[in-house]
């Protein structure tokens, strides 16, 4: 992996072909700021128009390639977001909000929450009464087992 990773960092400032990678890497350490994790009940329109947003900035980035060229990140960030304001006041692009979670899910997921430990808690009495006989039963086919006891040969000892 080191040889791989060498070839990708080559195109970053400060790193070269001679460049201890371990080292070079724990130097530029830094937290990650951002992390995108997908939830369940996303609606399609959401979908649809975080799909459309992504179109729009990948062609504005495309077009302007030499205008962001050695710009700070806050003002590409700048300079991006009101190109995406731009857009959404010509109507060319639309974001929603985010709509309410409906009031049924929540009270399903209210319900598992509670509903699952106390199913545990009901059904571990039983759990208790059938253990011996578990254990018992399991005792009982380990004594039966046949034992596997490979012989083995002197010259390989």
């Amino acid at each position: 992996a080191g040889e791989g990773l060498a070839r990708i960092f080559s195109c970053c400032e400060g790193f070269s072909a001679d460049t201890d990678l371990l080292t070079w890497m724990k130097q530029r350490h830094a937290p990650a700021i951002a992390a995108y994790v997908n939830w369940r009940g996303r609606a399609v329109r959401q979908i649809r128009e975080e799909a459309a947003l992504y179109d729009a900035l990948q062609n504005y980035i495309e077009q302007n390639a030499a205008a962001f060229q050695g710009l700070p990140p806050r003002e590409l960030h700048e300079k991006l977001r009101s190109f995406v304001n731009a857009e959404k006041s010509a109507g060319r692009l639309t974001l929603s909000n985010e709509s309410p979670t409906p009031i049924g899910w929540q009270i399903r997921n209210v319900l598992h929450m509670i509903g699952m430990p106390l199913l545990v808690l009901i059904v571990s009495p039983l759990l208790i009464l059938l253990a011996p006989f578990y254990i018992i039963a399991l005792r009982r086919l380990e004594k039966t087992d046949p034992e596997v006891c490979p012989t083995v040969d002197q010259k390989h000892s």
